[in-house]
């Protein structure tokens, strides 16, 4: 009994940004389950944009608990879209991300994405200008991106 208590204490309150498993023992039987907190994660802190050349890496802060991070991107229409899925607090930009030039990170139980949390404040990772072309009288007619 001690045992399972100092391995609960211990899986419990290790390290961040990994699933915290809970051992349940019944006789010769052990079952670990996933510790999925009743609380909304916290929105991710600490985000940097770090660049080395062409290649861009995005980090932030671990949340205690969080299995994984959503990344959603914002698209040409401004929606917010879901681009990847990661388990470390980084992540490198790469050709998932053409087309977008703006970030925001959530971070996820071990089953789901949905409502687990407060999204980051978002990230520009690479510059955007809009053009709008307007007709011979000045009215916008079409835009685009450099």
């Amino acid at each position: 009994m001690r045992l399972i208590i100092a391995l609960l204490f211990f899986v419990c309150f290790s390290s961040s940004a990994s699933t915290t498993w809970i051992p349940i023992k019944s006789g010769s039987i052990t079952v670990f389950l996933p510790f999925i907190p009743n609380y909304p994660f916290e929105a991710p802190k600490g985000i940097k944009k770090l660049q080395s050349g062409n290649v861009i890496t995005i980090t932030w802060d671990d949340i205690k608990h969080a299995s994984k991070y959503l990344v959603q991107a914002v698209n040409s229409r401004g929606e917010w879209v879901d681009v990847k899925i990661t388990t470390s607090p980084s992540l490198t930009i790469g050709k998932d991300f053409d087309g977008f030039y703006q970030i925001r990170i959530v971070a996820c139980n071990y089953y789901s994405c949905e409502k687990t949390g407060d999204y980051s404040e978002s990230i520009a990772f690479k510059k955007s200008i809009i053009f709008v072309h307007p007709d011979i009288l000045g009215s916008p007619i079409m835009e685009s991106t450099l």
